[in-house]
């Protein structure tokens, strides 16, 4: 997985009213360089849906991707 370089909210904010996107999709975990501030500066009629492109064979990895799944719902419900 990779991680993007921090990115302008102004020029994601331009983007999202440029192009009036219905959906974005934003790879989960996200990076708060990127896709939280693409969640924060998409319009409210906007839906984001977010993807784990991983694959959980271990236990422990399935209870940290049950617990990594709670802490995204909290602080996107907060965003």
């Amino acid at each position: 997985m990779s991680m993007p370089l921090p990115a302008n909210k102004n020029r994601i904010a331009d983007l999202l009213k440029q192009e009036q996107y219905d959906v974005l999709h934003v790879q989960m975990p996200y990076s708060p360089f990127m896709a939280a501030k693409l969640i924060k500066a998409a319009p409210q009629n906007t839906k984001v849906i977010g993807t784990f492109p991983h694959s959980a064979l271990r236990q422990t990895t399935i209870y940290g991707y049950k617990a990594l799944f709670l802490v995204v719902a909290i602080v996107a419900d907060k965003v």
